[in-house]
């Protein structure tokens, strides 16, 4: 597998090392910039054909659009062997008002397979060719006539991934189920992914119980199903999914408050083999559900109860009875230290944790994970503790235990000082057996200041690659420090636009990568020429300095002094009168006698 970089100006395909591999076999090609022509070198009796897998990034700021649909398409009539077409656009890019590029003149290959596009920047829709296996889509809005134009066209489709993030809730021609049913005509169809982003706006699909027993009527073969978006969505509608695809792997439900306790007890009845269970957002599920699917579902080894609202520490001790679980997220979820404890004193096998935003989990639940003798501490290679109130203790406890970390996250922990950097900086130092850490998120963490910058210069961090520092202190030398460290460290790349760990939710391009900053150093500064040494400007002879004459002291004007007043007589007033005595008041109540009250006559 190799992945070559091209940034146009024109230049031939070739390596640097002077090796000419075949172009035909599995190469891969990223394309950065398309403003000029590109065109692959003779390198190989086959490599007129091109690559096999062909990336086009729109990521550069500086980049010129003009004529960009004529020469992506001649680039495409250049890969006759081309299986894989994949279109990044920017984010930034997708904002800017009137950026869109013609879509419909595109003359894709007839060898293409594989299909990767963000459709929000083309006019238009590209024509699918019947040989596509595999197509993930961006839209603005996902319809029932884009859904109908794929399946139409490719009959031998594997795999369909359909994405929009609608800005508006106006719009009344989004996906029913009338199309939700379509890719039912897909015998081939194992997988399905239909998501809704609700950044802008928190309306799902109008779908409702009726399109999910149509499409589970249809799509019996399914072994992965993602649905994101489908609030109306009862336990019926997910059920008869679960009840019709028998060999299903992977079920991932988002943002769905149709979604509880019977549905997982109806999955605990049909399914024994899945793999993977998703159930983010949905508020419905509580602890009890959860023991019911891993009770049945002993084979699992990804478990995501993300913003589970309803998940307590009830389901912990049966959860860390999976002999197979290898990711585990706790995120968002009524966690407490009593939770850490059992899970670290657990046989699952946990290499990816993830507990961001318990707010109910403290130092001393991350001790007791760590510090139990369970599988976890041995085990753990990924923590994510985002959004948590954790202190430096926490931090140190995790640079001591965790041998096996490489990626850690605590991006808002608000009481995260720069005495963690220093404890992470020093890690393996001394622990030999310990893997060096590669991935540090500690973005928006207020509390770590500028100091903490000289921990990123050697010989701290020797095994870095990849750190986010997005609204810290470090922003401040991001220009004057920050590229000499990236000198030092080229394989380092500083992230500071608050991207996810290594950049998950966004081109790597947008960051502050160390290889732009050593192309950009890499030209040498013209020397300015030495300025001759000017002739000696004669000195100015001293001129003499007048002599003011001196003036002469003024006597000082002699204050007359006041007399003293003569002693006044002293005054004796004469005595107050004695006040007369008053007599002692009696202090004791004399007694009166009592009367009773005459008897009454009956």
């Amino acid at each position: 597998m190799m992945m070559i970089s091209c940034t146009s100006k024109d230049k031939l395909l070739v390596l640097s090392w002077g090796r000419t591999p075949r172009l035909d076999s599995d190469v891969r090609v990223s394309i950065h910039d398309l403003s000029e022509n590109v065109r692959w070198a003779e390198v190989g009796p086959l490599s007129d054909k091109g690559p096999q897998v062909l990336t086009v990034h729109l990521s550069s700021d500086n980049q010129r659009f003009f004529d960009f649909d004529n020469k992506l398409n001649s680039l495409l009539k250049d890969c006759r062997c081309l299986e894989s077409l994949e279109m990044k656009v920017r984010r930034e890019k997708r904002s800017i008002n009137g950026f869109k590029i013609p879509g419909n003149s595109y003359t894709l290959p007839k060898t293409l397979k594989i299909l990767k596009l963000d459709m929000r920047v083309l006019l238009g829709t590209p024509t699918f060719g019947p040989t596509l296996t595999h197509i993930s889509l961006v839209l603005d809005i996902i319809t029932d006539i884009i859904v109908f134009t794929i399946v139409n066209s490719c009959r031998l489709l594997v795999e369909l991934e359909l994405i929009d993030t609608p800005t508006s809730s106006t719009w009344s021609d989004g996906l029913s189920n009338v199309g939700v049913q379509a890719p039912g005509a897909c015998r081939h169809l194992t997988n399905l992914s239909l998501i809704r982003n609700q950044q802008y706006i928190s309306t799902g699909f109008s779908t409702c119980d009726i399109g999910m027993f149509l499409l589970s009527l249809g799509c019996k073969g399914l072994e992965s199903v993602v649905l994101d978006g489908f609030s109306a969505i009862s336990n019926a509608g997910f059920t008869s999914v679960l009840t019709a695809c028998l060999n299903l792997k992977k079920f991932e439900i988002r943002n769905s408050w149709g979604l509880g306790d019977l549905t997982i007890k109806d999955v605990s009845k049909v399914h024994t083999s899945l793999v993977e269970v998703k159930l983010v957002s949905c508020n419905s599920i509580t602890s009890k559900g959860v023991r019911d699917l891993v009770t049945s579902c002993t084979s699992l080894e990804v478990l995501d109860l993300f913003g589970c609202k309803r998940v307590t520490d009830f389901c912990i001790r049966k959860v860390s009875c999976l002999t197979l679980l290898t990711s585990l997220n706790l995120g968002g979820t009524e966690i407490r230290d009593d939770g850490m404890a059992i899970l670290g004193q657990g046989n699952a096998p946990i290499s990816c944790l993830s507990l961001r935003g318990c707010k109910w989990v403290t130092d001393n639940g991350i001790k007791l994970l760590l510090g139990s003798k369970g599988k976890i501490v041995k085990t753990l290679s990924s923590l994510d503790l985002g959004h948590m109130r954790i202190t430096d203790n926490a931090i140190t406890v995790i640079a001591d235990d965790c041998a096996e970390l490489i990626e850690l996250c605590i991006r808002n922990c608000l009481l995260v000082t720069n005495k963690a950097m220093k404890a992470l900086a020093k890690r393996g130092r001394l622990q030999h057996e310990f893997i060096l850490l590669r991935k540090l998120d500690i973005c928006n963490c207020p509390r770590i200041c500028l100091e903490s910058v000289k921990y990123l210069k050697k010989p701290y961090f020797r095994g870095l690659q990849w750190i986010g520092i997005g609204q810290t202190h470090s922003i401040l030398v991001a220009d004057t420090v920050l590229p000499q460290i990236c000198r030092e460290r080229p394989w380092l790349t500083i992230c500071k636009d608050g991207c996810e760990v290594g950049c998950r939710d966004g081109c790597n391009e947008m960051c502050y990568a160390s290889r732009n900053l050593l192309q950009a150093t890499s030209t040498p500064q013209p020397q300015i020429p030495a300025i001759p040494n000017l002739p000696q400007i004669p000195s100015i002879p001293n001129m003499p300095q007048p002599q003011m004459p001196t003036i002469p002291n003024i006597p000082q004007p002699q204050i007359p002094t006041i007399p003293t007043l003569p002693n006044m007589p002293k005054l004796s007033l004469p005595p107050l009168p004695s006040m007369p005595t008053i007599p002692n008041l009696p202090t004791t109540i004399p007694q009166i006698p009592f009367f009773a009250p005459p008897p009454s006559k009956k």
